[in-house]
């Protein structure tokens, strides 16, 4: 059985899938740059000799891209076991100099991708096992409060927490639990190609963050709702 992430190739995504390839879990990644995706997939089968580490490249707003993938999941008889909602963009900026391409953007990549491909694949891993799943889903602390500059990001991270609520009481009694994570900044990629001028050396290492989600999300004695990751006070 898979742990399928999305948002894989890089940042907090690669480093959930390196924790659980060398856990010796079967990992697929998903992304929309084929060759991040190869990059990616080789660094993390360098890790273990046992590494079964597959991707698919694809958009996760785009419906036919998700059609087509489940296709290939269903006839390959691959099995999802956990299911990790990381892919994301963000925007940062006056509210004044916001666009349609820029609010497409962002809810296309955090809000509507992530309904759209987390709805498609409740389906499929409701078909294939009784055996208990989960879906996690990174939120970060801009689904829990407004932040100036970051509008459009705060409004797709509420649509998203709204919907996956919801989703949480839909599935209450089936054999899927819906986690969602609110982590506050990390230093990747991510922030430090938004320009918001955040000083992103003091934002905590994605590899800690993973960390904590995998450790919470493979113990399965436990049963966790959501969780906040921020860092130390200094």
């Amino acid at each position: 059985m898979y742990h399928l992430i999305t948002g894989g190739s890089s940042g907090l995504g690669y480093e959930i899938a390196k924790l659980l390839v060398l856990m010796d879990e079967p990992v697929i990644l998903i992304g929309r740059q084929a060759e991040k995706l190869k990059k990616a997939t080789d660094s993390l089968k360098e890790l273990s000799k046992q590494a079964d580490v597959l991707s698919y490249s694809l958009d996760i707003a785009i419906e036919e891209d998700i059609d087509a993938f489940v296709e290939t999941l269903m006839t390959s008889n691959k099995t999802v076991k956990n299911l990790y909602n990381v892919a994301g963009t963000t925007f940062f900026g006056p509210v004044t100099e916001i666009s349609r391409e820029d609010i497409d953007k962002v809810l296309n990549s955090n809000m509507i991708g992530l309904m759209l491909f987390t709805s498609k694949m409740v389906k499929v891993m409701l078909s294939q096992t009784h055996e208990p799943k989960r879906i996690v889903s990174v939120l970060s602390t801009a689904a829990l409060k407004g932040k100036k500059n970051e509008t459009i990001y705060n409004a797709a991270k509420w649509g998203a927490r709204g919907y996956l609520e919801s989703l949480r009481d839909e599935l209450s009694d089936k054999p899927i639990e819906v986690i969602n994570v609110f982590p506050g900044g990390m230093n990747t990629a991510f922030w430090s190609d938004s320009k918001s001028g955040y000083k992103t050396e003091s934002f905590m290492d994605p590899e800690d963050v993973a960390r904590h989600i995998v450790k919470s999300i493979i113990d399965t004695k436990v049963t966790v709702s959501d969780i906040t990751i921020s860092r130390p006070k200094e």
